[in-house]
């Protein structure tokens, strides 16, 4: 596992009259960076599910004391990443069929929501976004997608559904499950070869609904959506009994 990069106070040759006018890097904490790196090796496969993480071990690897890490083990315990054990430490989690019907079944009532929502409050700005993500899409997949990066756009897209709810309550439960729903979609997107064929007609097909504002069809087309996503994953989860390491 990298080491997360030190922190800097500044960059004398970023000032704000330099031409480039460049915006400050959002700040993160030493827990947020160490958080992120720890979420991204579960996500990437680079720890397994089963694999004990030992805190002492995470620390030295990252270059970090303990205390950032066990805040993000605590973190990703809470987002169904991993999982901690009384007197034999935290694991990294083996998402069972129980586990994947839960969360497609509360997805599935988020995002109807959400998408209902999104048809009644989304405004130009909300929809300029949704727009430029599937511009974005369009020219990622002319170029060739591999199964992380359809992935990551099938999740912005989501977001973007989700700040259109102007639900803040809704959003939160979202970020919450988000974690999951993209371990999910890394598994079933390695199956699904041509799914860079689809996710831009889908995903233009959700936009056209909620600029039509048609909530009956806008729920009908997310949970299309959410079915097809859920029961590829299902049948190898069946297969293999737990969902595997995420590969390219």
């Amino acid at each position: 596992m990298q080491q997360p990069p030190k922190s800097r106070k500044g960059n004398p040759a970023l000032t704000d009259t330099g031409p480039a006018r460049l915006q400050p890097l959002p700040r993160k904490s030493l827990s947020e960076l160490t958080l992120d790196f720890i979420r991204t090796a579960i996500h990437n496969g680079d720890s397994l599910p089963g694999e004990r993480l030992v805190e002492q071990t995470l620390a030295r690897q990252l270059n970090v004391s303990r205390g950032p890490v066990r805040d993000a083990l605590r973190e990703l315990e809470r987002e169904g990443l991993v999982v901690s054990q009384l007197n034999r430490g935290t694991y990294v989690s083996h998402l069972k069929r129980d586990d994947l019907e839960e969360i497609y079944s509360l997805r599935l009532v988020l995002e109807q929501l959400a998408m209902r929502l999104a048809c009644r409050h989304a405004d130009d700005t909300h929809l300029a976004e949704m727009n430029k993500l599937i511009d974005e899409m369009t020219e990622a997949v002319s170029k060739g997608l591999t199964a992380r990066e359809c992935v990551e756009f099938d999740l912005r897209f989501h977001d973007e559904i989700y700040a259109a709810s102007v639900h803040k309550r809704l959003i939160g439960f979202w970020e919450i499950l988000r974690p999951q729903v993209k371990t999910f979609l890394l598994e079933r997107n390695i199956e699904l070869k041509d799914y860079g064929e689809i996710v831009v007609p889908f995903h233009r097909e959700l936009l056209d609904v909620i600029i039509r504002r048609d909530e009956d069809e806008a729920v009908r087309l997310i949970r299309t959506h959410i079915d097809n996503a859920f029961e590829p994953l299902a049948k190898r989860q069946d297969r293999s009994g737990v969902t595997g390491p995420l590969a390219q």
